[in-house]
């Protein structure tokens, strides 16, 4: 599951994902976003922090404590300080600032889904 409201970046992450073999669900905000994972029961969910309406940590702390728990990777382009109070949450497998490393990336997915 790819949360992001940049339908660019969303589209992106998703073609990176795909050309590694994973099935990707897409959502433009955190609400939706949301509503697919109790739909699609995602066994990752990659969410961008800053979202209108629900931020990502907000979505880390639903999906943890949800009926369907998956683990959770942030990712942002702003301040550290947002990554830092994300990763202090304790609620995310991984935070990547944009832009990144696609392979870097997809180690750390791999990595966490084999946990």
């Amino acid at each position: 599951m790819v949360i992001e409201d940049d339908p660019v970046v969303r589209g992106v992450l998703a073609l990176l994902l795909e050309s590694v073999g994973w099935r990707v669900t897409e959502a433009g905000d955190g609400h939706i976003g949301l509503q697919l994972i109790e739909t699609t029961k995602p066994d990752l969910v990659v969410t961008d922090l800053r979202l209108p309406g629900l931020s990502g940590i907000d979505i880390a702390m639903r999906v943890e404590s949800g009926p369907h728990s998956a683990p959770v990777i942030g990712i942002t382009s702003d301040t550290a300080d947002l990554r830092a109070a994300a990763l202090r949450s304790g609620r995310f497998s991984a935070v990547f600032t944009k832009p990144f490393e696609p392979e870097q990336f997809l180690e750390s997915i791999r990595h966490t889904v084999s946990d």
